[in-house]
């Protein structure tokens, strides 16, 4: 989602101790950019010389801390605002959308790849072939008012170095112009925890599965010659290109004849699971009760794993019991009791990038509050600059001994 805020929550968000901002400075001319920016686990916030405020990112990832490979139901998305609103002052009935993404993970009995391959239209735009960070594709059918993104989310996760035991196939839309979301009345971040405005956007993301065209698997034998030419030549993009630009009563009529005998003489089995499997997953979103797996958001300084003191675990998974004898990463909360006694976070030699990910989740934070408070000591100040320190005491007891080089005392702190 990307979101604009008013003028009084951004200047707030910059005085913000979770956030550091940055500056971009041209070295030949030594220009600044007229924009400050900071990073928080998947957020980027922006703030504008000219008093304009942006937040952009995954909600997804926010919540979970690493990827969204996994569910995301409607109340962990309400708790998610919710603590938006905690730590960052957004208060999501004046946090303006500018645009969002929403879809789901929807598992299949087959690599959702041997489907992909097979994408011809969606609707009346052809696929475009797409990469994301240089390692994998996906696909993507752009319009001027939203874009469908079709993709093997079992392949992005495994690229990501995170394991998943079941094919995934990620079905998405990104809305691109609010205009086209208006008679849903979506407009701002408060509304997407309306239930009646996420029904209505699973039926349009229910639409675009239904209204995709995938070439056949097999043609059988005993079709007509016209039908089995439309089935070959329907499963070549450019055919639909040409006809949609020279021909549209013919596009319209052949297209309809074209999704007939996919349903009737081609059963594609993978794309019904596909299009039943968007419909039931999205509505096990809306209904569930219980967030479906723990999370560490709020675990700010490195403090032992413990999710029942965290407000966003209202059950725990089966398979995830808290046993005396168990020891989790104090990152994302998986199991490293396999792992050395030592370890605190998942290990960058098993897990890859994820391992690292959760090391500097933590790290990151409290370097990044070290330095602050170092730049506060180098200005003159009128009073003690203990007192302007505004975070958490663990944090701030850290940060004081990184800045002096030796151990603070508990009272001076």
């Amino acid at each position: 989602m990307k979101l604009e805020l008013p003028a009084s929550v951004g200047l707030r968000i910059q005085i913000n101790p979770l956030l550091d901002f940055h500056a971009l400075v041209n070295r030949k001319t030594g220009e600044c950019k007229p924009c400050q920016t900071a990073t928080y686990r998947h957020l980027t916030f922006e703030a504008w010389d000219s008093g304009r405020t942006l937040v952009s990112g995954s909600l997804h990832k926010f919540w979970h801390g690493i990827h969204n490979g996994s569910d995301f139901p409607q109340v962990a998305l309400a708790e998610t605002v919710a603590l938006l609103e905690r730590e960052f002052g957004i208060d999501p009935t004046q946090a303006k959308l500018q645009s969002f993404e929403f879809g789901v993970n929807v598992s299949l009995s087959a690599p959702a790849i041997d489907l992909l391959r097979r994408a011809v239209l969606c609707k009346t735009e052809q696929f475009g072939l797409r990469t994301y960070s240089g390692n994998g594709y996906y696909l993507e059918a752009e319009t001027q008012r939203y874009n469908v993104k079709l993709y093997d989310k079992q392949l992005h996760l495994l690229d990501k170095g995170h394991h998943t035991p079941l094919p995934l196939l990620r079905a998405e839309v990104k809305v691109k112009k609010m205009v086209w979301v208006k008679a849903d009345d979506i407009t701002m971040l408060a509304d997407l925890l309306k239930p009646m405005c996420l029904e209505r956007l699973g039926q349009r993301l229910q639409n675009m599965m239904r209204q995709t065209l995938f070439a056949p698997v097999d043609i059988s034998a005993d079709l007509t010659d016209n039908e089995r030419q439309l089935l070959l030549h329907g499963a070549n993009p450019n055919y639909w290109q040409h006809l949609r630009q020279h021909h549209e009563a013919s596009f319209q009529k052949k297209k309809k004849n074209f999704r007939e005998l996919l349903q009737t003489r081609c059963v594609d089995t993978l794309h019904q699971q596909a299009m039943q499997g968007v419909a039931a997953k999205w509505q096990q979103l809306l209904t569930a009760t219980a967030i479906p797996e723990l999370t560490c958001l709020l675990d700010r300084v490195g403090l032992p794993f413990n999710p029942r003191s965290n407000p966003l675990v209202t059950e725990v998974e089966v398979g995830m019991a808290l046993d005396s004898g168990s020891r989790r990463c104090q990152s994302c909360g998986r199991d490293i009791s396999s792992q050395s006694a030592n370890s605190k976070f998942c290990s960058q030699a098993r897990y890859g990038a994820a391992g690292k990910q959760c090391r500097n989740a933590v790290n990151n934070r409290k370097h990044n509050a070290a330095r602050s408070v170092k730049r506060l000591f180098r200005l003159p100040q009128l009073f003690q600059p203990e007192t302007a320190i505004n975070m958490d005491n663990s944090l701030k007891y850290f940060a004081l001994c990184k800045v002096f080089g030796r151990v603070v005392e508990t009272k001076s702190v």
